[in-house]
């Protein structure tokens, strides 16, 4: 706005006290009547009715008798009077902003003349009006920088680098860019110079100038942050990540997606949060921080899900079901494969359904859900079938044929087996065919075929050791043990164990090393190594410590204490089942502390302390009961009911007995249940005895666990 000391102060120069008062009167008048009673306006609203010709309004703003009494503040509202007109009316708005920029140039308002300038050629938009747009562009440059008026010389210099641009003048338009940025400070950057600097940027990182391209994004992202343009900060911020990711400096990817992160959620943009989240998941994922990761991925599924964003939604809900799979939270990533089967039915996408189905019977055969991962697989191999997808067709095979050798449908097995290893050798895949190759052998070995079993080894091996694929030369050198173990060459089964863990560490994966050091312990343990086959053990417990598995390392705790106490050790086996016992109440595993407590009681049972063989028995029932493990339940009752035979306690003995036979017919365990009612049959009958200073002296009760010996299951 203009005052009184301004020079070029509307029609009051040179006039008295008097003539500045009427003056001023004279602009509150026009506003308090509206733009409407602008001349300006009203010379737009007659060249729109037809009322007058363009060039006439013209000649009549930049007469004295027109503008004579108009200041700058008058021009600036008739700019927001064009502003407004432009969302309803461009062309009446563009001959307004013309006007108007004709007013200030008869008025010498220059500073105001580069702005209107400015507005007429941002509404310049059609093709044919390239040259007028860029005619006033020109002006406001040029006016711009006769007043040193820096903000109206950095937009002017914008706007003609994008024209440049548009007309594929490359360099022009990076001379022009550069201009803008350099003609003011740092500090004084708005939003256009942020944009300009990424744009600038864009191109640096286009040539292939990496180091010009993230100090420009760099400047960019700090100069948005400090006026609040946080899309602005996004931008340049993601830009800078993916140059980082290029590097494989993920840790400098990931310090950027923070930032990005803090920027995208001061914004209300949730498309924005949510791809910021996505790619930090993403990036953390990168980084094997998976706990992390999920995090962030939940959190651009529940971005995405609230947007309605489908194709989003797909991609978090695919890596997130991955990522819970191997942090072994298995019912997650079940849940999250289930919904992306649904969405993408819905969408159509028959190949993702059947990836994802397949994704879920490979889960489920893991945790010996035979059932479910034939149904899932079986699914997923139709769809693969008539989807042409030949590589996902033959995995689904695979993966049937290792559920129906699980659920002993060997021939079937070994039909979809064969064809999953036809398909990866079409295919030219020598690693899936190896694979399957192993999972074919692994079948002839269930179907009591060791000799053809070989065979299939051997054409693995052939394969495994022309690759660097270290994970699969384990599998293929467990094959090779599995069967050595069959024809019981023990020396040979144990190489090929060794060779296996030596294998698995090479790749990196502890989990697959836990699979042949308890096969190692096995082997010690029947070749007489007690020392050796503990040592196995240890190996594993740390292993499986430094993985977090704790049911594991409680199973293998559990495994070295019955060793022990076959070996008649019962200190070290009781400091074995106390060790397993802590982990499973750290973990509250019910049926891992019943299993524990039952070693314990059985120590005591045997060594005739049967006092606290009871104590540990009745909270190994309590446990068992919990856990809903009735095989477990069966053992400890028939246990209980025997001491109590010691005891001559015949009745509380009938109690636990017959209980234990009641539960071992349910879960189909014939031998259990023919023990109790032999020991049932060994009872008198109800109500006799029942003090035992009823027995004669010489005739107590015979000790039928001298000749039965305790019930145990072995630590599985």
């Amino acid at each position: 706005m203009g005052d009184a000391t301004d020079p070029g102060y509307g029609s009051g120069r040179g006039r008295g006290e008097s003539g500045l008062m009427l003056e001023f009167f004279s602009r509150w008048l026009r506003r308090y009547q509206g733009v409407e009673a602008n001349p300006v306006y009203r010379q737009a609203v007659d060249v729109a009715t037809g009322k007058t010709t363009f060039e006439r309004a013209i000649d009549a703003v930049q007469s004295f008798n027109v503008n004579g009494r108009l200041a700058d503040g008058d021009l600036l509202d008739l700019d927001r009077q064009v502003e407004y007109e432009a969302e309803a009316n461009v062309e009446f708005a563009l001959i307004l902003a013309r006007l108007n920029a004709a007013t200030a140039r008869a008025k010498g308002f220059e500073k105001v003349l580069v702005d209107l300038c400015l507005r007429v050629a941002d509404l310049l938009e059609r093709p044919g009006q390239e040259p007028e747009r860029e005619y006033y562009l020109r002006e406001a440059l040029n006016t711009s920088r006769r007043i040193s008026y820096i903000t109206g010389q950095r937009r002017a210099l914008g706007r003609l680098a994008r024209v440049a641009f548009d007309r594929d003048e490359t360099e022009l338009a990076r001379d022009l860019l550069l201009q803008q940025l350099e003609a003011g400070r740092e500090e004084a950057d708005t939003r256009e110079e942020i944009e300009t600097a990424i744009l600038l940027a864009d191109i640096a990182y286009t040539d292939g100038d990496i180091a010009t391209a993230n100090d420009l994004y760099h400047r960019a992202a700090r100069s948005a942050r400090r006026i609040g343009f946080f899309r602005g900060a996004v931008e340049a911020l993601l830009r800078q990540t993916t140059i980082a990711q290029e590097q494989d400096d993920l840790q400098r990817a990931h310090e950027l997606l923070e930032q990005a992160e803090d920027a995208a959620n001061r914004t209300v943009d949730t498309a924005l949060q949510a791809d910021v989240a996505f790619r930090a998941g993403s990036i953390l994922r990168a980084m094997e921080r998976l706990p992390e990761a999920a995090g962030r991925l939940s959190a651009a599924l529940e971005h995405s899900r609230r947007l309605g964003d489908l194709s989003m939604e797909t991609r978090c809900l695919a890596i997130l079901a991955r990522i819970e799979h191997r942090l072994g939270r298995f019912d997650e990533a079940l849940r999250h494969f289930d919904a992306l089967v649904t969405l993408e039915s819905r969408l159509g996408n028959r190949l993702e359904v059947s990836r994802s189905l397949c994704a879920m019977g490979e889960i489920y055969l893991q945790h010996d859900r035979v059932e479910d991962a034939h149904r899932a697989l079986s699914e997923a191999r139709d769809i693969a079938t008539t989807a042409g997808d030949p590589v996902l067709l033959y995995e689904c095979r695979g993966l049937l044929g290792k559920v129906l050798t699980r659920q002993g449908r060997t021939e079937e097995a070994l039909r979809e087996l064969q064809s999953a290893v036809d398909g990866a050798r079409l295919a030219g895949n020598a690693a899936d065919e190896a694979i399957w190759l192993v999972a074919a052998g692994e079948a002839m070995l269930r179907y009591g075929e060791p000799t053809d079993a070989a065979v299939i080894a051997e054409r693995a091996q052939a394969i495994a050791r022309t690759s660097q694929d270290y994970l699969l030369r384990a599998h293929v050198h467990n094959l090779v043990g599995q069967i050595a173990l069959v024809d019981r060459r023990l020396d040979e089964a144990e190489e090929a164990f060794l060779n296996a863990v030596a294998a698995a560490r090479a790749a990196g994966d502890t989990r697959e090393t836990l699979r042949y050091l308890p096969l190692l312990a096995r082997i010690a343990a029947e070749n007489g190594g007690l020392i050796e086959a503990v040592r196995y053990y240890d190996k594993a417990i740390a292993e499986a410590a430094s993985l977090g598995e704790r049911q594991r390392e409680c199973h293998f705790h559990g495994q070295v204490a019955r060793m022990y106490q076959s070996a008649g050790d019962a200190d070290n086996a009781e400091d074995r089942y106390q060790r397993a016992l802590e982990i499973a109440l750290e973990l509250d595993d019910p049926r891992l502390s019943a299993r524990a407590l039952q070693g314990l009681a059985s120590i005591h049972d045997a060594a005739g302390e049967l006092i606290q063989a009871k104590d540990y028995y009745r909270r190994a029932l309590e446990a068992a009961n919990r856990a809903g493990d009735s095989r477990i339940v069966a053992m400890i009752h028939y246990n209980l009911g025997a001491i109590y035979v010691d005891e001559g306690r015949d009745d509380d003995a009938r109690i636990h007995l017959l209980r234990a036979r009641d539960t071992a017919e349910a879960v189909r365990d014939p031998l259990l249940a023919e023990r109790a009612r032999s020991l049932l049959r060994s009872l008198a009958p109800p109500g006799m005895h029942d003090d035992p200073d009823d027995f004669p002296i010489g005739e107590a009760p015979a000790r039928p666990r001298d000749d039965r010996g305790l019930y145990r299951r072995s630590w599985e």
